[in-house]
């Protein structure tokens, strides 16, 4: 009798000795080679500190580390196929849901940013990397992945964009301030050859700018007349 493991591979088993030599000997010789490959395998990938997970040829998954349970908190039998779709967050999911369906269908890494869930509540951001591996035909056999904590550079990553964005801000209303200093220093230098009074208004009626000196020699003018003809009389 045959049977898959968990990883893909087919695996014999005998309920009966047979002697050295035969076929069902020789195939319990490769399913004892077998699931030791698979013990080692499972012992590495629980001494790994990242979530490592493997999953069929449609992307269901088939396996995860220790490092799944303590983080997710959840009970084995409660990681089914599609279990990374519990502790995705709401507004990761969409999408990382778009990404695997696209490197199923073309074979592809897959590669994506998301936010997992912590036994905790609390969510930190991960990088989810997965890579098909074939058989003898080509065709994909399973998938291996992994998600690895990402969530320190995350942040920096945003405490950085927030930053340049302040300083790009700041450097705007800098320039703002400079050319409308410069405006009033040009308008300024102008007024400074005209008689009358002049004011300067922007295009929403505030006055930018007032030169009462043509005014003030004006006035003095009329008083001097006025003045004179006072005398007159």
């Amino acid at each position: 009798m045959r049977e898959e493991s968990r990883f893909g591979a087919s695996v014999a088993i005998g309920h009966e000795r047979e002697p050295p030599g035969s076929t069902h000997a020789h195939e319990q010789e490769l399913a004892a080679l077998d699931r030791a490959s698979e013990a080692r395998y499972r012992q590495l990938a629980d001494a790994m500190p990242q979530i490592v997970w493997t999953a069929d040829a449609d992307g269901g998954a088939t396996y995860f580390n220790r490092r799944w349970f303590e983080y997710t908190g959840m009970e084995p039998d409660e990681a089914g196929p599609n279990a990374w779709h519990l502790v995705v967050h709401p507004d990761d999911l969409a999408n990382a849901i778009a990404v695997r369906q696209a490197t199923l269908l073309s074979g592809k890494t897959f590669e994506v940013e998301y936010r997992f869930r912590a036994r905790d509540g609390s969510y930190r951001w991960h990088l989810g990397r997965a890579v098909p591996l074939h058989d003898e035909t080509g065709r994909i056999e399973l998938w291996i992945g992994t998600a690895t904590d990402i969530h320190d550079r995350r942040l920096i990553e945003e405490q950085l964009a927030e930053e340049l964005a302040r300083r790009a801000t700041t450097a705007i209303e800098n320039a703002t301030l400079y050319r409308q200093a410069e405006e009033r220093a040009l308008a300024a230098r102008a007024l400074a050859t005209i008689g009358d009074g002049v004011f300067l208004v922007d295009r929403g009626g505030r006055i930018r700018y007032v030169d009462a000196g043509g005014l003030a020699s004006e006035t003095d003018r009329t008083l001097d007349a006025l003045t004179k003809l006072a005398r007159a009389k």
